[in-house]
C-alpha cells in the first residue's frame, strides 16, 4: 500500500497495488485509509467477486493485512504466506 497520497474527490488517500505473478497483470485499489478492513473489503470486492478465490496470496508484513484481511483469507481457504 502506498503512503498517504493528495486527496481525491472521492476522499480517498491510499492505494492498494496487487499484482499476478504469472501475467504481472496490476490492480490498483483507492481506499479510504489504511487499516485492514478497507484492505480485505477491496480485496474481496475487487478480486475475489471478478476472479474467484485464488489458491495463494503473498503479502508483505503490514499490518493491514492482519485481522479482518487474515480472517478473511482463512474463510476462504485461500494460503497466505508473507514476504521478508
Amino acid at each position: 500500500m502506498a503512503d498517504p497520497l493528495n486527496l481525491t474527490p472521492q476522499h480517498n488517500r491510499y492505494v492498494l497495488v496487487m499484482s499476478e505473478h504469472f501475467s504481472k497483470w496490476l490492480e490498483l485499489f483507492p481506499l479510504l485509509d489504511c487499516s485492514s478492513e478497507g484492505a480485505s473489503y477491496a480485496f474481496f470486492d475487487m478480486v475475489l467477486n471478478r476472479f474467484g478465490v485464488l489458491a495463494k496470496v503473498f503479502i508483505d508484513q503490514g499490518t493491514k493485512f492482519r485481522g479482518e484481511f487474515q480472517k478473511l483469507c482463512e474463510k476462504t481457504l485461500i494460503d497466505h504466506y508473507t514476504t521478508s
